[in-house]
């Protein structure tokens, strides 16, 4: 696999080849599913949220290095409880933004709903913040 510490962001590694050439058969749908959830088992992605394991799914993302010119803006690989990894690139920031707040929102409300007497969340804030 590709050090991502000596080359870069993923956005800047991965390939059109490694999106186009596609598994069947497999947890990942193509060779960059494949890389990038091998990066996240290093702490290669910037952020993470839910839990594919108690929740229905698990999401990493890989923002794209602003100084480098990119078609991309990042990427965001999710992980179902089946075990199925599937990953989405977006053309800009905003739109991932967006998607990425949403599935924050979504596994908060879910961590949220497991509270007992208005107790603080186990490992997150989403009780602070309502």
């Amino acid at each position: 696999m590709t050090d991502l510490a000596s080359n870069g962001t993923p956005m800047d590694v991965l390939t059109e080849e490694d999106w186009q050439t596609e598994y069947t058969l497999s947890k990942f749908g193509n060779v960059a599913e494949e890389k990038l959830y091998g990066w996240t088992l290093d702490g290669g992605h910037d952020d993470e949220c839910g839990n594919s394991t108690d929740w229905h799914l698990w999401s990493a993302r890989f923002n794209a290095d602003e100084s480098i010119p990119s078609l991309r803006a990042g990427v965001i690989l999710q992980e179902l409880s089946g075990g199925a990894v599937v990953a989405f690139r977006y053309h800009s920031a905003e739109e991932m933004e967006r998607d990425w707040k949403s599935r924050e929102r979504h596994y908060a409300d879910y961590v949220h709903s497991e509270c007992e007497d208005g107790a603080e969340c186990e490992g997150c804030n989403c009780c602070e913040n309502r």
